[in-house]
């Protein structure tokens, strides 16, 4: 393992495979490496009495790729159910009539955006077959790249609307919104579902989320579900695909009951029923490397299965703003009953972590990640990381045998 990039010398034990720290001689105060890796090395004292849990973990990971692919394809055939739809509902006869190529390009636009937002959700939904293939920040980073396209064809849709009323009427733009806006009860619901959504990709651009308090962005993020059940019935009300097609009306109400029925499972049932059983609560906290890492030690009623390298989204209630999750890379603990989070101390929240009283309730998601051992494929490996990033290889050693003859290298930022 490699992290930072100035080395010291030490004679590495290349025969028991267990890593080796390099450091600068002259530092005189412990760095979050020095204080971690004595832990590493106990869990890997303990690793071979949960081996046989690792090996189940690693062939559920091999077993899910081929739903992944499944997944891929019906993607593939429902944008290409909504582009082809417009070609049987009676779309095209429109062509003709005033403003009818522009409400064409509004019917395609609104079919196209409204199933990306399906994809959406059900890649938000945190499949666990899912992220055995991929893990959970490719999928999230899929979630983030379709967004945009979600919300511009939807909005480009409500444009089209809009300018193919106001030509077929030959009135203003504004009185041609004012009509399509409260034309009739499923253009009502439309128009703020609309709104909501422009609110929501506002707050999503980079540049602003980075500005936005966390539980802003949140809050925002769960309106957006009252904003798609609102398009749906908008659909299912007045488009021609679905008033002259039963079985199309059907089977997208199927499709977007079967995301819902994710959501609310992995991301609602699933988490509550895993921080139940485990019952983990805050041993107690500590600072690391200096003050700029802390670590906060939980203890459950029983092991939690997971690989070295994942995280899980934690909830800490009895601290500061406790309904929000934070993703944090699991560590072993002293027992096994017991795991560690070390957090790095950047924002009011992580600030605050090392305030939480002991007893403090902790409940969590997950555990979710695909940087473990299970896509090993070479004997030798290197490992590379900075920053808070140090944690998940440090989490990884647990699970690299003495093949891996693993090296850690220590980054110091001041000598003296």
């Amino acid at each position: 393992m490699v992290v930072g990039a100035k080395v010291a010398s030490k004679p590495q034990d290349a025969h028991r495979g267990e890593p080796t720290v390099r450091a600068n001689p002259r530092e005189h105060q412990a760095t979050l490496e020095d204080e971690l890796v004595g832990s590493v090395r106990e869990g890997q004292e303990m690793a071979a009495s949960t081996e046989t849990i690792r090996s189940q973990l690693v062939t559920r990971v091999r077993r899910a790729r081929p739903l992944a692919d499944l997944l891929a394809a019906i993607f593939g055939a429902v944008v290409g159910a909504a582009l082809a739809t417009p070609l049987v509902d009676g779309t095209l006869n429109v062509l003709h009539t005033p403003g009818g190529g522009l409400l064409a390009v509004a019917t395609v636009t609104g079919l196209l955006g409204t199933v990306c937002a399906w994809i959406m959700v059900v890649l938000a939904a945190r499949l666990p077959w899912l992220d055995r293939v991929v893990g959970q920040p490719q999928v999230m980073q899929w979630h983030r790249r379709i967004a945009p396209w979600a919300v511009g064809l939807i909005l480009a849709h409500v444009v089209f609307a809009v300018v193919s009323t106001a030509v077929a009427t030959r009135s203003a733009i504004g009185s041609a919104f004012v009509e399509v806006a409260g034309s009739s009860i499923g253009l009502v619901e439309a128009t703020v579902a609309a709104a909501i959504i422009v609110v929501v990709g506002a707050l999503s651009v980079p540049w602003v989320r980075r500005r936005v308090p966390r539980e802003w962005w949140w809050g925002t993020h769960v309106l957006l579900y009252a904003a798609l059940v609102l398009s749906i019935a908008h659909e299912l009300a007045l488009g021609a695909a679905f008033i002259r097609h039963p079985l199309a009306r059907l089977t997208w109400i199927g499709a977007w009951v079967a995301a819902a029925v994710a959501v609310l499972w992995y991301r609602v049932v699933v988490p509550w029923r895993r921080s139940r059983s485990h019952s983990f609560a805050v041993v107690s906290t500590r600072p690391l490397g200096g003050g700029g890492f802390v670590e906060v030690r939980l203890r459950g009623r029983r092991p939690l299965d997971y690989l070295g390298g994942q995280y899980c989204l934690w909830r800490f209630h009895g601290g500061y703003r406790g309904f929000e999750a934070h993703p944090f890379t699991v560590l072993p603990g002293e027992a096994r009953d017991e795991v560690r989070v070390v957090a790095r101390c950047v924002g009011d929240f992580t600030r605050r972590l090392d305030a939480l009283a002991p007893q403090t309730r902790v409940s969590f998601e997950g555990p979710y990640g695909a940087f473990h051992v299970g896509y090993r494929t070479e004997r030798r490996s290197v490992l590379i990381a900075a920053g808070a990033g140090q944690t998940a290889m440090l989490a990884l050693l647990r699970d690299l045998d003495g093949t891996a003859r693993p090296r850690v290298i220590v980054r110091v930022r001041r000598e003296g």
